[in-house]
């Protein structure tokens, strides 16, 4: 049994061969207006993808924003009520608007961050979608 596989190996190794010298291809190539088609569709479902991608995170930071304001409006009513003082009062809102800007500044951030990452992924895409289009014009 075992010379037997041996002998299908060496008989289709030949074979296959064969069929790459005698210049048959065992892909088609595809004329250039179909990769067109192909890598335009691409394209875009790559574009559907991060608009979802966009939706989602706008959708998690709507969360975790609404979670944060939930806490810290608990803290506020907690320390109000502990200090009855103007000025602590005045120290801690302070102190509450400084921690609210950089929250939001962070999930801007992180929007960014998703949007020039989205960014680089598309122009690499593009250009490889560009060198197998030059690729498929030269002869």
């Amino acid at each position: 049994m075992n010379n037997f596989i041996k002998a299908v190996v060496l008989t289709t190794s030949f074979a296959f061969g064969l069929f790459l010298f005698s210049g048959a291809s065992p892909v088609p190539t595809p004329s250039l207006s179909e990769l067109s088609r192909a890598q335009q569709a691409e394209l875009k479902a790559f574009e559907v993808r991060h608009k979802a991608e966009m939706k989602e995170l706008k959708n998690l930071q709507n969360i975790a924003q609404k979670e944060w304001e939930k806490k810290e409006r608990e803290a506020r009513h907690k320390y109000f009520e502990e200090h009855p003082s103007g000025d602590e009062r005045r120290n801690y809102v302070k102190n509450f608007i400084q921690r609210r800007d950089a929250f939001r500044k962070s999930l801007l951030d992180q929007k960014k961050q998703h949007q020039v990452d989205y960014e680089l992924q598309y122009s690499e895409l593009w250009k490889q979608q560009k060198e197998r289009l030059d690729h498929l014009k030269k002869p």
